[in-house]
């Protein structure tokens, strides 16, 4: 029997695990983001999975300023993210207790500037 250890991926998609905290829009603060902790964002259901986004300053204030086009966003602060370049090795009991765990599989074409998320959730012509 084989057995595998690490996530699968192929062109369409990739698995990711995610240990972190929710958060909201009003909460995102990039001046206090410790060493190899991300903001995230799920945003919609694409070909082979949800989008997973990672969010910058510039996307926070486009989302913001368009925000009846991202009401099914969900916002995490990321202390873990497997799947992507940047996973790096966690201790599970150096975790904070409102902690959670995410998993699944998420989509390889979506969303990495402002101009995508304009694309696929604000422009009406988005066929996703």
């Amino acid at each position: 029997m084989k057995i595998r250890n690490g996530f699968v991926s192929n062109s369409s998609s990739s698995s990711f695990v995610i240990f972190g905290t929710e958060t909201t829009l009003e909460k995102i603060d990039f001046n206090n983001l410790k060493d190899k902790e991300k903001y995230l964002a799920f945003g919609q259901y694409m070909e082979y999975g949800r989008e997973i986004i990672e969010l910058t300053q510039e996307m926070i204030d486009y989302i913001k300023e368009n925000k009846d086009c991202f009401d099914n966003m969900d916002y995490i602060k990321s202390i873990f993210y497997e799947g992507e370049s940047w996973a790096s090795p966690i201790n599970l009991e150096n975790l904070p207790k409102d902690c959670k765990m995410w998993s699944g599989e998420t989509s390889n074409g979506g969303s990495y500037s402002v101009d995508d998320l304009k694309e696929f959730y604000v422009d009406e012509e988005a066929e996703w």
